[in-house]
Formats: structure tokens, C-alpha cells, sequence
């Protein structure tokens, strides 16, 4: 997020008109903290393995995954 503010700060730093200025980003406004991601990706890894232990889904083998995705890779 901060990558954003600086990179925002920047271009108004550049601007050629003094009275010139940039409305606020919306998207930006409205991304997720890091902490809401982490929350979010932790409510969703419990919820995989939730479903694995109840047998509503089957794990796939280490060694087949690392192999798709040596595979995707090259």
C-alpha cells in the first residue's frame, strides 16, 4: 500500500500545472489491508482443510503437484 501513496505523491510532484491535482483513487481506497488478506487467506486455508478432514475433497500427492508445476514453469 505504501508503494501506492509514494507513487501517487510522485506524480502530483510532476505535474506541470500548479493548480493541477489528481482525485483521490478509488480502487486504491477500497483494496484490503494486508492483515484483511492474511484473515481472509487463513479463513480460506481452514476451510480447505475442513473439507479434506470431512472427505468432501481428496489431497493430490506433493510429488504430482511439484511436477505441474515444474512443468507449467518450463
Amino acid at each position: 500500500m505504501a508503494h501506492i501513496v509514494q507513487n501517487q505523491s510522485s506524480r502530483i510532484k510532476r505535474s506541470d500545472s500548479p493548480g493541477e491535482s489528481f482525485p483521490p483513487q478509488r480502487e486504491f481506497l477500497d483494496e484490503p489491508t494486508e492483515s484483511e488478506v492474511e484473515r481472509l487467506w487463513l479463513q480460506e486455508a481452514e476451510r480447505r482443510l475442513q473439507e479434506f478432514r470431512e472427505g468432501r475433497v481428496q489431497g493430490i500427492p506433493a510429488e504430482k503437484v511439484f511436477n505441474r508445476a515444474i512443468a507449467d514453469i518450463l
